[in-house]
């Protein structure tokens, strides 16, 4: 191809999303939101008092997290081993297309799939949470724009994440050839992601140097997912300021580069099938 590696890479994005969606993956997100929206519900049928919109945010945020984050494992090795098994990315290579250049184009085609997943769910989140769709109007505490912000900077962080987890899954997919183990140990790395607000609970518990060690251990190897986390801040009433929106863009971006550059490196080393 005589075309530039930023204009095969944006061809690759494009061919990505739309197999998706030929796929049938909008059912998915569909189904998604509804499941974010009937979390929602579920403080109207119990009474919390004043801490229901709290409870009710943080388990639609559970939800999002569990399900979309689920989504952006399963997806992109999926979609990226289902490629290999038809020879398509091998293909590409004997036209003149650069290994790098299929992976980040796959990573940039689940980014923008991913961008959509974040917009509808945390969407939802934020229509089910409306005054009119709760009893008690006054629940939910949080000026009405401020509310519209904080939601957005949520959205942001979750598609940052959700990009950070496609590029481990196509990594992990670039050197796996079972779509099982490929999927299984992109699940893995994806709760190690999280294990630092684990291990910031556990250090309460547990006492003696050497535990203190292999905590700090642990943290030091696992990449650190608490700066795009913003549903705390967002049950309390608070919206994020510039400083925490900064430091979230920086560790997503990051995470994303260090993530799509292994996943290059690793398939320019793996032999034709």
């Amino acid at each position: 191809m005589t075309t530039t590696p930023l204009r095969r890479i944006a061809m690759l994005a494009g061919a990505v999303v739309r197999t998706l969606i030929r796929q049938r993956l909008p059912i998915v997100v569909a189904l998604v939101a509804l499941a974010v929206w009937a979390a929602v519900q579920v403080p109207r049928l119990f009474h919390f008092g004043q801490t229901r919109t709290a409870f009710a945010i943080d388990l639609g945020c559970a939800v999002i997290s569990v399900l979309a984050g689920g989504l952006a494992v399963v997806v992109p090795a999926h979609a990226f081993l289902s490629e290999l098994d038809m020879g398509t990315p091998w293909l590409l290579v004997a036209k003149g297309v650069r290994r790098v250049e299929i992976i980040w184009g796959h990573l940039v085609g689940h980014s923008l799939i991913f961008a959509g997943l974040s917009i509808v769910t945390v969407g939802t989140l934020w229509l089910a949470l409306l005054p009119g769709q709760m009893e008690n109007r006054g629940d939910l505490g949080m000026e009405h724009d401020l509310k519209v912000m904080a939601f957005v900077a949520m959205a942001g962080a979750y598609w940052l994440k959700w990009t950070v987890l496609a590029g481990i899954s196509l990594a992990v997919a670039s050197f796996s050839r079972s779509l099982i183990v490929a999927i299984g140990q992109g699940l893995g790395l994806a709760v190690l992601c999280h294990v630092h607000g684990l291990m910031d609970v556990v250090r309460g518990h547990w006492s003696g140097e050497w535990r203190a060690g292999v905590l700090a251990g642990v943290q030091r190897i696992c990449p650190d997912f608490r700066p795009l986390d913003f549903s705390d801040l967002l049950a309390s009433g608070a919206v994020p300021t510039l400083p925490t929106v900064t430091s979230a863009l920086a560790v997503g971006l990051a995470y994303t580069l260090a993530m799509g550059g292994f996943a290059s490196v690793v398939f320019a080393c793996r032999a034709a099938d």
